[in-house]
């Protein structure tokens, strides 16, 4: 097996340590020296204080050197990087520290005006007498069933054959064959492969004469033939779970937490509303209603100071986020307007929170600039050769088009609303060639839309529409017809106008993904490898007894303030 090139026996640092630990001992508080300065007691103190409390000191299965060692090869590393010269920083970059210290700002601000909403049990339980028929736990059944639909423009006589053939499956249950059995080799519903099984279903879930019927039934007996629109079918119930009275033992703590999130969305609101009116904000009148219909995706819609925000940037983060774009304004309108809030309120407090968020933030940056740099670097050998040892993962996406067809789902039997879908798929499975002069026949049915997506990766296919991938997934090839299925409250029929099948990328084709599959593979391996070209290029130099001695002092300390709230360095 090839081995990474990069990769060298054992690790500088422990060589260079091994090496310091043979030399005459240095002044007692130097810990670290390297091309270019050096690292002493007072600077370690400082940095460890500087980190979030859970990581001033080392854990109780740690050993108070060897985490000492690390943290000094971390400051190394980070004034190191600081001394290669200016940070390049690119729109992208700006961006992102544009977002993170506006978040910054505003938590500091909602920390420092935040209200505790403290909710009593008598509270919740008020809640819960007032709302006890919603927290009633309602009866369930688990039940089979077995379907089978009338042929496409079926008269009375073939809708009749159909039914006196599914009386003929049940009475075969009554003499004692398998109920599952028969419905694996006739059922024609999407669940037959699952023998037929739905459930649990409350009464509400199961709406019309098939409702009725199922929650009429005992368990373990096969109901009558059931006459439905679309075919006929019989069930049996398989397991009934009883109603019962809800406990409000079991719901207080989630009362609890609902009171006090309602408190706070009021409160936020309320702190927004007068922050606003403070800064002489101006805030869409619209922001928890419907936005209007003529906003253009650069529409100014909230400004405050010299920052603004648009209606496109609204609908951006609502599509990052999954919400709705009015949501999403609001969620952006409490950034700017909490952040300029403190700086007014607070000016050193936010000066301060920034100063020491920016250098955090370009040390991050320099270290990951660093660490992409060293990637890109590795010798065409090694990425030759991870291309060689993995072929199958550099394949070309197959690429797909697709024409959708969808029905919505109706009222009442949902097996009703599967009929005209499942007609018009075994059509096309008959002569999909025709798929026009077919679609002219149920293009009038009501809510009923075609789509055509052009030629894309599958991937960007199922990204694009959620919930095709099961359809999807396999045997796909061109001419295929998928469903129908559920896709929200459409159902849904694909079909495969084009099938392109993958193929082998050749070295150079998939050269971005082999690096970034190398990184994601072997990502600690080569961080190790940056770390020891790092310590090489500088020289590093670590002084081993000396950052011992410092660990002792470390560990009297903590047993120093053992039971005390802030036990640091």
């Amino acid at each position: 097996m090839r081995r990474m090139h990069v990769l060298k026996q054992g690790t500088v640092l422990a060589l260079l340590a091994m090496v310091a630990c043979s030399a005459p001992r240095p002044d007692p508080d130097l810990l670290a020296s390297w091309n270019g300065g050096e690292i002493r007691v007072a600077e370690l103190d400082t940095y460890l204080l500087s980190l979030p409390l859970g990581q001033r000191s080392p854990g109780p299965e740690q050993d108070p050197e060897e985490w000492l060692t690390t943290e000094v090869e971390r400051l190394f590393e980070r004034d190191a990087l600081r001394s290669e010269g200016e940070l390049a920083i690119g729109p992208a970059e700006e961006a992102a520290w544009q977002e993170r210290s506006l978040n910054a700002l505003r938590q500091a601000f909602m920390q420092r005006k935040d209200d505790q909403f403290d909710i009593t049990l008598d509270e919740a339980r008020e809640q819960w007498e007032a709302n006890r028929a919603a927290f009633r736990v309602p009866e369930t059944r688990l039940f089979r069933n077995l379907f089978l639909a009338f042929p496409e423009g079926a008269g009375e006589e073939k809708r009749e054959a159909v039914c006196a053939q599914v009386e003929d499956l049940r009475r075969q249950v009554v003499q004692g064959a398998s109920f599952t059995e028969l419905i694996h080799r006739h059922s024609e519903s999407a669940n037959a492969a699952l023998g037929g099984l739905i459930g649990p279903a409350t009464r509400e879930q199961l709406r019309g004469e098939a409702g009725e019927l199922v929650f009429s039934l005992e368990p373990g007996i096969i109901s009558s033939v059931l006459a439905t629109p679309a075919g006929c079918q019989i069930f049996m119930i398989q397991q009934v779970r009883p109603a019962e009275e809800g406990r409000f033992e079991l719901v207080a703590g989630r009362l609890v937490q609902q009171i006090a999130e309602r408190r706070r969305g009021v409160w936020r609101r309320e702190l927004l509303d007068a922050e606003s009116s403070k800064l002489g904000v101006v805030l869409p009148t619209w922001m928890d209603e419907t936005p209007p219909d003529d906003l253009a995706v650069d529409d100014v819609v909230l400004t405050v100071g010299e920052r603004s925000i648009t209606w496109g940037e609204a609908q951006q983060r609502g599509r990052t986020a999954s919400i709705p774009t009015a949501s999403a304004l609001r969620l952006m309108a409490e950034q700017v307007v909490f952040s300029a809030a403190l700086e007014t309120e607070f000016p050193e407090v936010a000066a301060d929170i920034l100063a020491k968020l920016r250098v955090l933030f370009e040390d991050t940056l320099r270290r990951s600039s660093s660490l992409r740099s060293f990637f890109a670097d590795q010798p065409e050998e090694i990425l030759r050769d991870h291309y060689d040892d993995h072929l199958s993962r550099f394949q070309s996406d197959p690429r797909v088009e697709l024409t959708i067809y969808s029905w919505p789902i109706a009222e009442g039997d949902p097996l009703r609303s599967m009929a005209r879908p499942r007609a018009f798929a075994k059509s096309l499975l008959v002569n999909g060639a025709m798929a026009n002069d077919i679609w002219e026949e149920y293009a009038g049915d009501a809510g009923v839309s075609r789509q055509s997506l052009p030629q894309m990766s599958l991937r960007e296919i199922i990204n694009r529409v959620p919930g095709t991938s099961a359809a999807l997934a396999s045997d796909v090839f061109e001419g295929a017809v998928r469903g129908p299925f559920r896709l929200g409250n459409q159902l849904v029929v694909l079909q495969v106008d084009v099938y392109i099948p993958s193929r082998q990328l050749s070295y150079l084709e998939a050269l971005d993904s082999v690096r970034a599959d190398l990184i994601r593979e072997r990502g600690t391996e080569l961080e190790e490898a940056w770390r020891q070209d790092l310590a090489e290029r500088f020289g590093l130099r670590l002084f081993a007894d000396n950052i011992a001695a410092f660990g002792t002092q470390l560990v009297d300390r903590l047993l120093e303030n053992v039971g005390q709230e802030d036990p640091v360095p």
